[in-house]
């Protein structure tokens, strides 16, 4: 496969990743994160703001403080320790376990570290290199195995981690603030209990400490992302930390995997630790007692990353800047160093939260508003749906406001009703409920009706058929390559057997000698078992353990119904009104007094079991220890079987060695049939039939590629040439067959022939490969441009008639309102000269001030009427809804008609 085929095919599935749902999900896992710390740092600004800061200074500042020449190494060291940290704390979540003991898992690994370090250097500095690889081990297993003890606790007594860790983390704590407390020469002369400095320049390199730590760092991140994306481990732990229960039915070991898990975390845990020991924090003080924060830091690196390897490579580089700089940064503008703490929970608590800006979709909301707003029918559905909800929602509030509620009540008792106007409440919420479904799945119909219908419909059905076309066509490639490998690896291992013969021979017949020494090894000790009893004292006591434990459980079972109807008889004595209280107190006194008697003899009968179980087992084991003793007093026994051990030792030896001859035999016979003769004259005509294939193939491929195609009818031509090559790649591949055989190498052929055979049946294979693959290139090509260009022009006459119809919907919309609006001001001129009328007659009359106020309040109505009967009435909306509804038919019915001279270019794709 060539570099052209090699970027096509890299094209294509990057294309399928990028349309996948997986690339979907990933991506609104990074929007959450991206959102959840832009929406940290823009609470950060106002913090800021507050203080009289341009915020926009501040971060400049902060990054431009980082990264400067004073601050940049440890910027980077920051970065890389938190990666390595953040990456464990990743494993752990992946695969269902939190580890939060991360900090007193680095600071063991540190202070063992520490102490090792001293304890064998002191004043040695020549030691120092070997030291630091030491180091290296010590902090990894240290880590790990703290870590290991929580996952043990975890797995088999279902203690929780967080417990577990946190309590060893103090454990821890203590437990070195002592020793460096007590034990002067590992501390810090001038600063009490604090450990001894360890050299801050290992890492150094033309004097500067940042590559190194980097170079761990990424090296870290890539493990864990092919753990958990190319191997079978890696899936079994994400399997136990998406479902124990599922995983423990596939089969895996949930227990051991927990252990796995936390014990992989805790090492990246000493892997940072050593990092920070060397870079940042040389030195651990205990004056104060609190733990370092790095370890509790790392989780939240992990958590805003999603767990995502090379997530948390971009975190982890913020968390350094803010860690490195934010102190600093912070004073430059005269505010407390506190802020950087500040800026981390806020974008921590952010990251809590970071399910909301997953599901954060405007643009979508925006979509559905206008499909729904821009249809009078979806908005009079939508304005019903939620119109039912707020009536249910004030009945549950004023229950009384429900006739049928008013109705129901009106017989019943205080009681009753206080029941009754529960169940009325539950059912009200019930039916919000459901009419909330009803709105989701409105809304997510008229969000496919919107997509799949009109213009965008036609756009989406496009992409949707060309991204067949490249599912297809990948699906071809794939598949050939498949078929080619397939040939080549049978091949070559059926070349690697004959080649190695001899060998693999031999291999056999010393697996079938191992076998049966392993055979003869367990017979002995069976036989030596029988004899001594062995086997019958285990036995005998796994029998005698199982019928003490059901003697036992039967035991229990009464003792627990005993005292069960005790409590019975009780109650009912309590409650047997009766009998007097004296006469219930004694009646209880009786029945207390009999279950305990009853009770007592379990009890004993239990102990009974207990010791005849005891007695059974310690007759078995003397009858083991007896024969045991006679037969090391009677030796006659074991020497038998030893010397039959020995015999059949002997036999299998020996067969060995007769097994060995005759395969040396068979290949030296097999190597007389050698003839390099006719293996060469095979291999000439061989290379004759190769070569004679490449020119063929090469000139007319050249032709093919050239040629240009516009109509899909043409297609065919081009198929057939690709096919005619393919044939004759087949026929030449026959007659290569016809020449070295059906096996390609044949018993006359030494190794070095049968490899060289087996090299030139891969070139014609790898022919026939190569222009199968140009031929689904060549045809991909065509298709997609052909059909590009045929569903382009469908698309823009489409776009022009709908546009079309469109505009003759809108004007005859404009039409109605204006005849609505016609027939609405003739009514309201002739309302308001009835009104003037109306008005002049009564001062006329002289009627009071309230009159006039009536008449004008009464005309005010009216033509309020005529406006409300205007916009809402029933004929008008009926028009309306006519109108909608035979624009939305014509659109559909023309989508049909244009579907049907779309759709054919398509199906000649696939």
């Amino acid at each position: 496969m060539n570099f052209r085929q090699f970027s096509w095919s890299t094209k294509k599935k990057t294309n399928e990743f990028l349309t996948s749902n997986e690339f979907k999900q990933k991506g609104k896992s990074i929007k959450g994160s991206l959102l959840s710390i832009l929406a940290g740092l823009m609470v950060a600004a106002i913090i800021v703001m507050v203080q009289n800061v341009n915020p926009f200074e501040y971060f400049y500042q902060l990054f431009k403080v980082a990264f400067n020449g004073l601050y940049v190494e440890q910027t980077m060291n920051w970065f890389a320790v938190y990666m390595i940290a953040g990456i464990g704390i990743a494993v752990g979540f992946k695969s269902g376990v939190f580890n939060i003991g991360m900090a007193g898992q680095m600071l063991a690994a540190s202070s063992i570290s520490t102490i090792v370090f001293w304890s064998v250097v002191g004043t040695n500095t020549a030691a120092t290199p070997i030291m630091v690889f030491v180091t290296f081990i010590i902090c990894l297993v240290v880590a790990s195995f703290l870590a290991a003890i929580a996952g043990a606790l975890k797995a088999y007594f279902n203690i929780h981690e967080v417990v577990s860790t946190i309590m060893l983390n103090w454990i821890v704590w203590y437990l070195f603030k002592f020793v460096f407390s007590i034990f002067k020469q590992y501390a810090d002369d001038s600063v009490p209990s604090t450990s001894k400095m360890m050299p801050t320049d290992i890492f150094t390199i033309n004097g500067s400490n940042i590559l190194i730590p980097l170079l761990i760092s990424g090296g870290c991140i890539l493990i864990v992302a092919i753990l958990f994306a190319k191997t079978t481990f890696g899936f079994k732990l994400k399997a136990v930390g998406s479902s124990q229960s599922a995983s423990k039915y596939a089969g895996i070991n949930v227990k051991t995997k927990i252990i796995q898990a936390m014990t992989i975390s805790g090492a990246f845990a000493g892997v940072a630790a050593f990092i920070n020991m060397y870079t940042i924090s040389p030195n651990t003080s205990f004056t104060v007692d609190n733990l370092p924060t790095i370890g509790y830091e790392a989780i939240a690196v992990s958590l805003v990353a999603f767990n995502n390897p090379f997530g948390i490579i971009f975190v982890g580089g913020l968390w350094g800047v803010i860690q490195s700089a934010g102190p600093l940064t912070s004073g430059l503008f005269g505010m407390p160093t506190q802020i950087s703490g500040l800026i981390f929970g806020v974008i921590i608590y952010f990251a809590a939260i970071s399910i909301i800006f997953m599901n954060f979709a405007p643009t979508l909301w925006v979509r559905m508003k206008y499909y729904t707003m821009k249809s009078k029918t979806r908005k009079i559905t939508l304005n019903g749906y939620n119109a039912q909800q707020a009536k249910y929602r004030h009945w549950i509030a004023f229950p009384k406001k429900s006739p049928e509620y008013a109705k129901t009540i009106e017989a019943m008792k205080h009681e009753e009703i206080k029941l009754y106007s529960q169940d009325f409440k539950e059912t009200c919420r019930m039916e919000i409920h459901r009419i909330e479904n009803q709105i989701n799945l409105f809304k997510k119909g008229v969000l496919e009706k919107e997509i799949t219908s009109g213009l965008r419909g036609l756009k989406y059905r496009k992409h949707t058929e060309m991204n067949k076309i490249n599912s297809n066509s990948l699906e071809g490639y794939t598949d050939i390559k498949l078929d080619y490998l397939s040939f080549k690896d049978s091949l070559i291992e059926r070349a690697k057997n004959y080649v190695a013969f001899e060998k693999t021979q031999i291999r056999n017949v010393k697996k079938i000698r191992n076998q049966q020494i392993t055979a003869a090894k367990v017979w002995k000790q069976g036989a030596i078992g029988e004899l001594s009893l062995e086997y019958a004292y285990i036995n005998g006591k796994v029998q005698i353990k199982g019928d003490q434990a059901k003697e036992l459980g039967q035991i229990k079972d009464k003792i627990v119904s005993l005292r069960t109807d005790l409590k019975l008889q009780i109650d009912l004595i309590k409650l047997n009104d009766s009998l007097s209280e004296t006469d219930k107190s004694n009646q209880i006194i009786e029945v207390k007094s009999h279950s305990e008697v009853q009770i007592k003899n379990l009890k004993a009968s239990r102990q009974e079991v207990k010791n005849k179980a005891m007695e059974q087992i310690a007759h078995l084991k003397r009858e083991h220890l007896d024969k045991v003793a006679v037969l090391k007093e009677e030796q006659t026994q074991i020497i038998a079987i030893e010397k039959e051990f020995e015999q059949k030792i002997v036999q299998a030896n020996a067969q060995f060695e007769r097994q060995t001859k005759a395969l040396h035999k068979s290949v030296l016979e097999h190597q007389a049939k050698y003839d390099l003769a006719k293996s060469e004259q095979d291999l000439k005509a061989a290379i004759d039939l190769l070569e004679e294939l490449k020119l063929k193939t090469e000139n007319k491929l050249i032709d093919i590629k050239s040629s240009e195609v516009s109509e899909i009818s043409e297609l065919s031509k081009i198929e057939e040439s690709f096919d005619d090559l393919i044939n004759l790649a087949e026929q030449q591949y026959l007659e290569l067959v016809k020449i070295f055989g059906e096996k390609v190498f044949a018993s006359y052929d030494n190794n070095q022939y049968v490899m060289k055979k087996v090299k030139i049946a891969l070139e014609i294979q790898k022919i026939k490969m190569k222009v199968a693959i140009e031929k689904i290139m060549k045809v991909d090509k065509i298709l997609i441009s052909i059909n590009n260009d045929i569903n382009n022009n469908i698309l823009k006459e489409a776009k022009l008639n709908l546009l079309d119809y469109k505009s003759d919907y809108k004007s005859r919309l404009a039409e109605l309102k204006q005849a609505m609006s016609l027939t609405s001001k003739a009514d309201i001129i002739k309302l308001e000269k009835e009104k003037a009328a109306k008005l002049t007659e009564n001062k006329g009359n002289n009627e009071s001030k309230a009159d006039i106020i009536r008449i004008k309040k009464t005309y005010r109505n009216k033509i309020k009427e005529i406006k409300q009967k205007q916009n809402a009435g029933q004929e008008t909306f009926d028009r309306y809804l006519k109108l909608e509804k035979d624009y939305n038919q014509k659109v559909e019915n023309y989508i049909k008609t244009i579907s049907a001279k779309f759709m054919p270019n398509i199906k000649e794709v696939q």
